[in-house]
């Protein structure tokens, strides 16, 4: 009977499967499923179906959906372009970002979360990714694995050179070849198969990704719906597919055996059943449940060590921001334990209690990520050191299948050595490319790889002319073994060295240049290059010569200085002894014309010695009247003689005045501006015009509120028809030591010279030029009403008789004294004559009331005429007292008349000016 009963149930099972089959196949729904090889998550062998962790969980769903799967394998790049293309309906283990998710739309349940890591072979020492800098590592076209990576390796400052290939076997393939030095795979497949391919994991391990399932962006959307539905139940059931496929995952993939046969399952349950299966099935199921849970907690714990093993700090939120989980290199970065932040609110977390600041802008980020956004700082958290760190810092929300943020994961990574570094070479960047030096690096034989903006605006030579070239093309008077050349270099070696060198620039001209070379040494002490650093030091050796020339000049000048006394002397002899002679001759007598000869010649050596004096630099300004027409009439006759023919003078004097100034300088002035005229056109001749006229008030009066202003301007105006010059010589002619000329025929003096003497007359210069039409300089002094000097109008040519008054004369030249006694005595005066000023100062202090005038020269020995007029002014303030000098470096003008002396004179000085002098002074004296 009971046999009967079995055979019944048999029948009616038989028969109900089948017209459920055939229902099943009558209404199954065909899903075009993309599937790419990335094992043991999927795994295809050729003439296999596929298997692994996805497609298990797969046919599952479609044995209860009656979905009938079709799987299109390939690689993981032609899957996703048939997922864009909608030539599939599914695809396997995609990782969501957020450019993706604008070309596929993602299942909202993850199926398994991966890290990505660095494989490589055992012989190459790999242990973090700095590493790797110049290293070629090897990633899959599109995969995530590869982009996170590159993006971690730009934040680190490593460069690396890629090589993409289409599938993760084909990246290990390219590390046991040899032709790749590390590989990024995810760390499942790459456990799976780095025994294989003889290669290891390293320790570096970055940003967990999720795998999801995902399907065109304009496909059925009940299909992820579906998907969804399922793993959210076996999540929530340990008994599932899902975790019994997790176990299979955390096992060996390939050690599982091959599948029972269905209608052996259905004997061998029935027949269990039959010889007492529920006897059995607690204690079994009680077993699976507990090996299942330590194969759980197994896999948290390595799920758990890659975590607190990350190099970057990671936690895990609420959406309040409450702290749930932290890894252990957070943790270790504060130096506090994981009960110390559980449970309180991220923002008060020692991470941030250093600063009121960063707490709250933690909680705004806490805020954007609560409410789906991403957020993304980099602040500065104080590290275990004690020192400031720079972490960067972000916050993004994990949802739930309803959309709500279920929880927050706060990521950070240090980068305050990054960021030192790129910050400091940045300075250093900017300050080589901004220093006014020239630098250069050479590669060790002296090829150029880099120079700065100073080198290019020195040299004239353009970067990319520059590059690869050997240094040496700026000394190419000897290319091969000369200064930078290849083998100068191979004799430096590693030892620096400095000099003066003139190299040439583009254009052929050379420039006085420092230079120092160092070696940069590598690892090994070897030269891995040099930097040249070049001072253009040719204004400074112009100055040095500049220095050297006005030195010469110096010398001239003390020279002009030693001689001018001396000289002086004699000219003063040769005035007054013919000024005596005159008064022994009949007026209009030959003897009378020859004597006015003499004072011509005289009068001529006297202006010689001034000039000379002045070109020393070493007279004295003697400011008075000066008609202006006869000096510059004097200065064209002078030049007349030393023009060639092919230069026309005109000159055009006929405007009467008078300026005050010292006549030696206005004759240098007027001198060196014919000069300079008569130069410019001594090539191809022209016309030097000089003409004298009268203005109103100059315009520039306007500019320098500093000079006195004069109601008329007597304006000496010196033009030429030769190149002339354009704006840029214009702007410079006035500089010291600028000049035009060729060498030997100017020092770039004159010009600075002459505006400084106009300046000091307070008047002005202005120039005015155009390229071949030639120049004109005007030079503006202030006018002044027609007079002589004063002094001359003191007393009437009559009035010089004296009237009995005792005159002191002290003068080492015994010659003088005896000339000035004689023309003296003859006017009426008694006259004492001495030629030590000790004793003079003797015979003044013994009756100083005898004394009505002295008369002293300023270059004595033992006593100066300034020392003596100091002790006879102090004795007695209101003696009339005449200093005579030809030059004198000790005394001005200014510190005499200071000092009460009543005239300061220049010698030499004709007896009749003298005379005039003296008489001035007496009569004023009496009132």
């Amino acid at each position: 009977m009971r046999s009967r009963l079995l055979a019944g149930c048999l029948l009616l099972l038989f028969l109900w499967t089948g017209t459920t089959g055939a229902q099943n196949a009558a209404e199954s729904h065909v899903v075009r499923v993309g599937v790419f090889p990335v094992e043991p998550i999927v795994t295809l062998n050729p003439g296999e179906p596929p298997r692994g962790f996805f497609v298990d969980l797969l046919e599952e769903i479609a044995r209860n959906e009656q979905w009938s799967l079709e799987y299109v394998a390939g690689t993981w790049n032609e899957g996703l372009e048939r997922l864009e293309a909608g030539s599939i309906d599914l695809m396997t283990a995609v990782s969501p970002t957020a450019e993706r998710a604008l070309r596929m739309r993602f299942g909202a349940e993850s199926v398994l979360m991966v890290w990505g890591q660095v494989f490589t072979r055992p012989d190459n020492r790999v242990t973090t990714i700095l590493d790797l800098q110049d290293k070629t590592v090897a990633v899959a076209r599109s995969d995530i694995n590869g982009q996170n990576f590159r993006q971690t390796a730009d934040a680190f400052g490593v460069t690396c050179n890629y090589r993409e290939v289409a599938t993760h076997e084909d990246i290990f393939q390219l590390l046991r070849s040899g032709e790749a030095d590390a590989g990024v795979v995810p760390n499942l497949f790459g456990h799976a198969h780095s025994r294989k391919f003889g290669l290891i994991g390293t320790s570096i391990i970055f940003i967990p990704v999720e795998a999801h399932f995902a399907a065109p962006l304009n496909g059925d959307p009940a299909l992820l719906q579906t998907i969804d539905r399922y793993l959210a139940q076996w999540k929530q059931d340990e008994g599932s597919v899902y975790y019994a496929g997790l176990q299979n995952l955390m096992n060996d993939p390939s050690a599982r055996g091959a599948e029972v046969p269905a209608w052996i399952l259905w004997s061998g349950g029935l027949a269990l059943l039959l010889v007492g299966i529920m006897f059995f099935l607690n204690r079994v199921l009680t077993a699976k449940f507990q090996q299942r849970t330590r194969e759980l907690r197994e896999s948290e714990a390595k799920q758990r060590a890659i975590f607190d093993q990350s190099y970057q700090f990671v936690g895990l939120l609420d959406p309040a921001g409450i702290v749930l989980d932290v890894n252990q290199t957070a943790l270790d970065f504060i130096g506090a334990g994981k009960e110390d932040v559980v449970g309180s609110p991220f923002w008060e977390a020692p991470w941030w209690s250093h600063s009121e600041e960063a707490q709250n802008e933690i909680k705004r980020g806490i805020e954007t990520a609560a409410s789906g956004e991403f957020y993304r700082s980099v602040a500065i958290h104080p590290g275990p050191d004690g020192l400031p760190h720079h972490v960067e810092f972000t916050v993004k929300s994990i949802k739930d299948d309803d959309g709500r943020v279920k929880w927050l994961v706060p990521e950070g990574r240090d980068i305050t050595e990054y960021r030192n570094a790129r910050e400091n070479l940045a300075r250093l960047g900017q300050a080589v490319e901004q220093t006014a030096d020239m630098i250069v690096i050479t590669d060790p034989v002296g090829r150029m790889e880099y120079v700065n903006p100073a080198f290019v605006r020195g040299t004239g030579f353009d970067p990319q002319e520059l590059a690869g070239q050997s240094l040496g093309i700026l000394c190419p008077q000897d290319l091969t073994d000369g200064l930078y050349s290849r083998r100068w270099f191979d004799r430096l070696g590693r030892d620096p060295w400095r000099g003066r060198v003139a190299p040439v620039v583009k254009g052929g001209q050379s420039i006085e240049v420092d230079a120092s070379v160092s070696p940069i040494l590598d690892d090994d002490d070897s030269v891995a290059a040099y930097v040249v650093v070049q001072r253009d030091m040719s204004q400074v050796a112009e100055l040095e010569r500049s220095l050297r020339q006005s030195q010469r000049l110096e010398a001239v000048g003390t020279l002009a200085a030693g001689i001018a006394h001396d000289f002086n002397n004699i000219l003063a002899a040769i005035f007054g002894y013919t000024e005596l002679a005159q008064l022994s001759v009949e007026e209009n007598s030959p003897a009378s014309e020859y004597l006015d000869e003499v004072l011509v010649g005289a009068e001529r050596a006297r202006a010689l010695v001034r000039q000379i004096l002045v070109f020393g630099r070493r007279t004295e300004q003697e400011m008075r009247a000066l008609p202006l027409a006869p000096l510059v009439h004097e200065v064209i006759e002078l030049l007349r003689s030393t023009m060639p023919a092919t230069i026309k003078v005109e000159e055009d004097l006929e405007i009467d005045g008078s300026i005050r100034g010292d006549s030696g300088q206005i004759h240098q002035v007027v001198m060196n501006l014919c000069t300079n005229a008569f130069q410019a056109m001594e090539d191809l001749g022209g016309v030097l015009k000089v003409t004298l006229n009268r203005a109103s008030k100059f315009p520039a009066a306007d500019a320098d509120a500093g000079r006195p202003e004069a109601a008329t301007y007597l304006a000496i105006e010196v033009s030429d028809n030769g190149p002339g010059m354009d704006d840029e010589m214009l702007d410079k002619i006035f500089e010291p030591y600028f000049t035009t000329k060729d060498p030997g025929k100017g020092t770039g003096l004159g010009l600075a010279v002459v505006h400084g003497i106009v300046k000091s007359h307070h008047g002005f210069l202005e120039v005015e030029s155009k390229v071949g039409k030639g120049t004109v300089f005007c030079v503006m002094l202030p006018e002044i009403a027609a007079e002589d000097d004063v002094a001359i109008h003191e007393v009437s040519q009559d009035g010089l008789p004296g009237l009995g008054e005792h005159i002191l004369f002290v003068d080492d030249e015994e010659t003088l004294g005896r000339l000035v006694e004689a023309y003296f005595t003859d006017l009426g005066y008694k006259v004492s004559t001495l030629t030590d000023s000790r004793e003079a100062w003797d015979v003044f202090r013994a009756d100083p009331a005898d004394i009505d005038l002295v008369i002293s020269d300023q270059t004595m020995p033992q006593m100066s005429g300034f020392d003596l007029a100091s002790q006879m002014l102090a004795l007695r303030p209101d003696l009339p007292f005449v200093l005579c000098t030809g030059y004198s470096a000790d005394i001005s003008r200014e510190s005499a008349m200071a000092l009460g002396i009543s005239r300061f004179v220049q010698k030499p000085v004709a007896m009749e000016r003298l005379g005039v002098i003296v008489r001035g002074l007496l009569d004023r004296r009496k009132g």
